[in-house]
């Protein structure tokens, strides 16, 4: 599935971690984004979107 990410400020980061702590995807942000995670198994990742700013984490849940 995708998932659309508008980056909150310029030169904004994401990562998807899942509950062991690792990284399974990652990139720079700028503007509107679409991320694909189809190639995710079933399970609870956590989104961090980190920038000069702020850094924000939200908890998701993937099922297919």
């Amino acid at each position: 599935g995708l998932f659309t990410i508008t980056a909150p400020r310029p030169h904004t980061q994401y990562q998807i971690h899942d509950l062991t702590g690792n990284v399974v995807s990652d990139a720079a942000l700028e503007g509107k984004n679409e991320i694909n995670v189809s190639a995710l198994p079933n399970g609870v990742y956590v989104l961090h979107l980190v920038s000069t700013e702020f850094t924000i984490a939200r908890k998701f849940t993937l099922i297919k």
